[in-house]
């Protein structure tokens, strides 16, 4: 399986720097390919909705939130790995990740999805 990963001007300018290792939409809730504006810069946020099986999620302390498309953002999440298809559509990082990238996500800063995706 291919791994998800992000990079930036920021972060790819420095000698040494790589892209990111992120995790992207599941097959039934895929993060859409395309060019979005940030349109939200929050340091955290509840997220809530309903999972794929139908049962609802309710995750409070979201950090690092920079929405781009509709429900979809980058940000914050804890996962016991990364680089793997298992968000809702999100673009989710290890929490000192997206810290550290969020101050160069501000307010109509363009997030770029490229696929594939799952």
């Amino acid at each position: 399986m291919l791994k998800s990963r992000i990079s930036s001007p920021e972060a790819g300018s420095r000698p040494g720097s790589a892209p990111l290792t992120v995790s992207t939409g599941i097959a039934s809730r895929p993060t859409e390919l395309g060019t979005f504006p940030v349109y939200a810069h929050l340091t955290s946020t509840t997220m809530s909705g309903i999972n794929p099986d139908g049962t609802p999620y309710h995750d409070p302390g979201v950090p690092w939130v920079n929405y781009f498309n509709g429900g979809d953002a980058v940000h914050g999440f804890y996962r016991a790995s990364y680089g793997w298809y298992q968000s809702l559509g999100c673009v989710e990082l290890p929490v000192n990740t997206a810290q550290y990238i969020w101050p160069y996500l501000t307010y109509g800063t363009l997030v770029t999805v490229r696929g594939p995706v799952a």
